[in-house]
């Protein structure tokens, strides 16, 4: 599965790959999916979490400061998974449940992304 790597190679590009490791850049991935999920009404908060309890335990990062919204978005589209123009994403649907999500709409993308944004 893909679960957290769409997310995931964006923050490894956006930081030239020195920043985390690889699976560290899906941990914080998983995080961004867990949300845009949530978003969606795919997974609950109670959930995401719990996912990010157990990423804790394993001294995982789990957040990242999205510079530019507009930047990270477009970055999606140098990913293998994202041909022709439509992103996919690997959401959860409950624990331990999985399922490639596409055609989502770009402005609940932003949105979801925004929250990972600076603070003003």
């Amino acid at each position: 599965l893909n679960y957290g790597h769409t997310f995931g190679h964006v923050v490894e590009n956006e930081t030239n790959y020195t920043t985390f490791l690889h699976g560290e850049a899906v941990a914080i991935g998983m995080v961004m999916a867990n949300a845009l999920a949530i978003e969606l009404g795919l997974f609950t908060q109670e959930a995401a979490e719990e996912v990010k309890v157990l990423l804790d335990k394993a001294s995982l990062p789990t957040e990242y400061v999205i510079k530019d919204v507009d930047d990270f978005y477009e970055h999606f589209f140098l990913d293998k998974k994202s041909a022709r123009g439509s992103i996919k994403f690997i959401l959860p649907q409950g624990m331990g449940n999985y399922e490639m999500v596409s055609d989502i709409d770009e402005s609940v993308v932003k949105k979801v992304l925004s929250r990972f944004g600076e603070e003003e």
